[in-house]
């Protein structure tokens, strides 16, 4: 059921009932009921996943501290129009009526026999009772909804049908100090059945620990998945189209994953971590970070890390027990074989070190309509099999009728696939252990030089992963405001003006996006990701 279908019955269902609503009036406000681990109480333990919200406005107001005006105008409109699609029937009012009482959120995902509707429990932390009495009574005059009431184990629950859906929502208030909301009355039941001693979310062996856990930053939301394989499987058998057992089998390797979204001076950013089957566990290494320094400063797009080979080899061999897995790698391997290459050991083979891809600007050559290019940096300690691997390709490029020639860039001897519009790609050596590829002549010509300055002392790249692990197995960064420059220059006026005002306003708020991974062991990676954003001005 989505988000905006349930806002509307939650709200509405906060009439609750005249008795339960004046016990409201007599009980003090909740004390740590409103933490993940304290929420997760009544949640049934039958829940596969989780989301937290905080509603603590403090920390969500830092977000004014970014953002062009026009996308703050935007992100403004566009709540204004959330709010007023949700809540025109009741005539509530957000600042006056939810906010006071409101504490903070936790939204699960329950098993559901409907596949295209999954069931969604909604717990709310009630943080002032009298508020939530006043909105309350408010509600209870409303002759557009229309509430019944059951009694379920001593507790009642609400069931509310809006004049406008004609779908009832059921709702119920739990030890005076949450609200449960949901479109399936069984999960309303569970909650009553988990507050009277039935196992709970936070009981879940995989959950606790990750509910308990606190980073001290201005957390806004965090998300919980103790028990992958069992969401996997929960969802595939609700499916009209489930899983063949082996791709669930590969799903379930992955144990649990848990995460969370903060603000702070930088932007958004994302850290979490992934828990996998030691027996299918992955070993990566943490990249030098040395490949970096290749590139030039106008580099607006990249990806690096190390170890290719290694990686490769290591999912072959996992790939013995997946035939699905196993269908892929046989299928690269044969389209390696049509062009004369051996995928492990001519590719793979030699890709032992550090790594990089980059995209870069172009206003010349062959490229210069599509405005970039791309460039591939390897380190390897086996360069008499890479070399061995560009002659192969430099036969094939031969064999397509366009010419191989050799010339002197910056002292480096460069090999090129020239054509009458200029080179279509370049490479060449950059010391005993580097070898570069490198799309159009202008950034053959670029790569050859060691860049001065260098992509790494850019400020764009300084400011989007400054703040990341140094010890990563390598990074992703993209330039927003370079990509957005080079999209509106290639991208058609018809094209331009089909774009929202507000998608575009939001766009040109970035300032880049930067991710990293970390390994604690084998079988546990950590990852973390920025959304950097323009300040206020």
């Amino acid at each position: 059921m989505s988000v905006k279908k349930l806002i509307l019955p939650a709200v509405a269902v906060t009439a609750l009932a005249g008795g339960v609503a004046g016990y409201f009036y007599f009980n003090g406000a909740p004390g740590d009921s409103a933490t993940p681990l304290g929420i997760a109480k009544v949640i049934p333990d039958q829940a596969y996943m989780a989301a937290f919200i905080s509603t603590d406005e403090k920390n969500w107001a830092k977000l004014k501290q970014f953002g062009t005006p026009e996308a703050q105008q935007a992100v403004d409109k566009s709540v204004k129009e959330f709010q007023q699609k949700v809540l025109t029937e009741s005539n509530v009012d957000v600042d006056k009526d939810l906010k006071p009482w409101m504490g903070n959120v936790m939204v699960a995902m329950m098993p559901s026999t409907n596949a295209k509707e999954p069931n969604v429990l909604m717990a709310i932390a009630i943080k002032d009772k009298v508020s939530a009495l006043s909105f309350a009574n408010k509600l209870k005059s409303d002759a557009k909804v229309k509430s019944t009431e059951t009694d379920y184990k001593g507790v009642k629950i609400s069931e509310v049908v809006s004049e406008k859906s004609k779908k009832p929502s059921y709702a119920a208030v739990l030890k005076d100090s949450y609200l449960v909301l949901s479109s399936d009355k069984k999960a309303i039941e569970q909650s009553i059945e988990t507050l009277q001693g039935s196992p709970s979310f936070a009981t879940k062996p995989e959950a606790a620990p990750l509910l308990s856990q606190s980073d001290g930053e201005a957390v806004v939301a965090r998300f919980y998945l103790p028990d992958y394989a069992g969401m996997v499987q929960a969802m595939s058998g609700s499916s009209s189209a489930p899983l063949n057992a082996s791709t669930l089998e590969q799903l379930k390797r992955v144990k649990s994953m848990v995460g969370n979204v903060s603000i702070d001076e930088v932007g958004l950013r994302l850290k979490g971590a992934v828990k996998v089957d030691p027996q299918t566990a992955i070993e990566f290494k943490p990249s030098p970070g040395k490949v970096v320094a290749q590139f030039p400063t106008d580099t607006f797009a990249l990806v690096s890390g190390a170890n290719l080979s290694s990686y490769w080899s290591q999912v072959v061999t996992q790939s013995k027990d997946s035939p699905e897995a196993k269908q892929v790698i046989e299928a690269m391997r044969s389209g390696s074989q049509t062009i004369g290459l051996n995928l492990d050991n001519d590719i793979f083979g030699w890709m032992n070190g550090e790594f990089a891809i980059g995209m870069m600007p172009l206003n010349q050559g062959m490229l210069a309509q599509l405005g970039f290019g791309g460039a591939m940096v390897f380190n390897t300690s086996d360069r008499k099999t890479a070399e061995a691997t560009l002659s192969k390709l430099d036969t094939i490029g031969k064999s397509q009728s366009l010419a191989i020639a050799q010339r002197d860039v910056n002292g480096k001897k460069v090999t090129e696939w020239q054509t009458p519009q200029g080179a279509l790609l370049g490479h060449g050596w950059l010391d005993d252990n580097t070898v570069f590829i490198a799309m159009g002549d202008q950034l053959v010509t670029t790569m050859s030089s060691q860049p001065n300055p260098s992509l790494e002392t850019s400020d764009s790249f300084k400011a989007v992963t400054a703040s990341l692990p140094k010890q990563n197995i390598g990074y992703f960064y993209m330039d927003m405001e370079k990509t957005m420059t080079l999209v509106n220059k290639v991208t058609p006026v018809s094209q331009k003006s089909a774009m929202q005002p507000e998608t575009t306003a939001i766009l040109n708020s970035i300032k880049g996006v930067g991710g990293t991974t970390t390994q604690t062991d084998k079988t546990t990676s950590q990852f973390e990701a920025v959304l950097a954003l323009k300040p206020a001005k």
